[in-house]
């Protein structure tokens, strides 16, 4: 008989620009998708500051990240950026707080007409189905 041959692993793939490309555009799709709002725009400000350092001179590098660093250190900043992100949250919760009242609304009226066409027997079917995407 002969010899087994071994089974060879498939080699992998070393990651270059484009895979990390890839990931980060997914990663943003995903942030958008999930509503998290402000993980995109703390990603596109982490990209915009990267790119600003990458083209910057090595001389103007240092005095540049000195100023950030300032500018994030004074007490109006962090101030200002807590009012926004509070501003921000009570917009998003009185949006969702109207959608859900919405919705609430319409399964309470539902509710309310299969309950009594039980009583009476004028059971009617449901015309809007939104379960599911089938038709019944």
């Amino acid at each position: 008989m002969g010899k087994k041959s071994k089974a060879q692993k498939p080699q992998e793939k070393e990651t270059n620009g484009w895979d990390v490309l890839l990931r980060v555009v997914d990663l943003t799709y995903s942030l958008l998708n999930s509503g998290n709002i402000i993980g995109a725009i703390l990603l596109g400000f982490i990209f915009w500051l990267l790119m600003v350092t990458f083209r910057m001179p090595e001389g103007d590098l240092s005095p540049f990240i000195h100023r950030i660093l300032d500018i994030l250190q004074h007490a109006s900043t962090g101030n200002i950026i807590l009012i926004s992100a509070l501003g921000v949250s009570l917009i998003s919760n009185r949006l969702t707080y109207k959608t859900y009242k919405a919705e609430i609304k319409r399964l309470i009226e539902l509710r309310y007409n299969l309950i009594h066409g039980l009583d009476n027997g004028s059971l009617k079917s449901i015309e809007n189905h939104t379960s599911c995407d089938t038709d019944i």
